[in-house]
């Protein structure tokens, strides 16, 4: 998948705060998150699983090149 990353703005300086969301904000594991932060973790990874499902789903019923498809696909997701 590609890398996304998140700015946030700082309040001193006009230099963003630059932060990865999967190093640096989603928890690693619910003994050293809040509960909420783990269930906020689990959601973005659940959609990123339904948002990929969903991806390969359509792929397959494409009634062109299905390879050339997937291999858009994979281009895209990285």
């Amino acid at each position: 998948m590609s890398k996304v990353i998140v700015l946030f703005k700082t309040p001193n300086t006009s230099a963003p705060i630059m932060k990865d969301p999967d190093d640096d904000i989603l928890a690693k594991s619910p003994r050293v998150a809040s509960r909420a932060h783990w269930l906020a973790t689990t959601l973005v990874q659940r959609l990123r699983q339904t948002i990929y499902t969903g991806l390969i789903i359509r792929c397959s019923h494409c009634r062109t090149n299905r390879n050339t498809t997937r291999s858009r696909l994979v281009a895209l997701l990285q």
